[in-house]
């Protein structure tokens, strides 16, 4: 049990990956550079977008759809997007353009943060619709030390189904009230909040490399707004 900066007594924290954690923006726009140089800059961050934007409509956008593979859902999400937009994609870039989902950066404050944290003797746990290889690979190239790591794989279902929330809840074995998720998207906060989790609103401005502005939420939305996991901690 820890006590943790704005949030009292909290048993376990589970952070949601990809933007919260880390940074998809600049591999991904990498990699389209690379295998697109033919498409514009503005053409590329479109791309991202949409294909971000495709990745959210088919898991969050979707919480009754049974767990689909991230590798998937990215690859339909780029192959109707070629399609949308009028280019042509091999199919050896493509396989290239869907790996780069699993190349993503620690944001600067991430690795430090987590280890922070678990000294507070809290349960600190990863909390994903990606899948959990890709997880375990991430924590394993980046030294992240997870007590735990549950993913929508393991569930059957995505975020934000009940399901995942009550599963979190349940593999710490204590009240709702003593687990917080993080995360910098509000639609997995407001699922938290609705199965009595703490909720802690992270802020990553450059989620999308400025190809598009990260959303701010309300004053008192959330239990807590920060800018580094680090600000969990006193």
């Amino acid at each position: 049990m820890g006590n943790l900066t704005g949030l009292g007594d909290v048993d376990a924290v589970f952070f949601d990956v990809q933007g919260t954690l880390t940074d998809f923006a600049a591999p991904v726009s990498e990699a389209l550079a690379q295998e697109l140089p033919r498409l514009t800059a503005s053409q590329r961050a479109e791309v991202l977008v949409r294909w971000r934007q495709f990745w959210t409509a088919n898991t969050s956008g979707t919480p009754d759809r049974r767990w689909r593979s991230s590798r998937a859902v990215y690859s339909d999400g780029l192959a109707g997007i070629a399609r949308d937009l009028g280019f042509k994609v091999d199919p050896s870039a493509h396989e290239r353009l869907v790996h780069a989902w699993t190349q993503q950066r620690p944001w600067p404050d991430t690795a430090a943060g987590l280890d922070k944290l678990r000294d507070q003797g809290v349960v600190v746990s990863a909390f994903s619709n990606v899948d959990t290889a890709v997880i375990v690979d991430l924590a394993r190239r980046h030294g992240w030390h997870w007590d735990l790591v549950l993913t929508a794989e393991l569930v059957g279902r995505f975020k934000a189904h009940p399901d995942m929330y009550r599963t979190a809840i349940a593999s710490v074995a204590t009240e709702p009230a003593r687990c917080a998720l993080v995360a910098s998207h509000s639609y997995d906060l407001a699922a938290a909040a609705e199965a009595g989790m703490r909720t802690v609103y992270i802020h990553r401005p450059g989620e999308f490399g400025g190809a598009l502005i990260p959303e701010r939420p309300a004053p008192g939305m959330f239990d807590l707004v920060i800018d580094a996991v680090s600000a969990l901690v006193l």
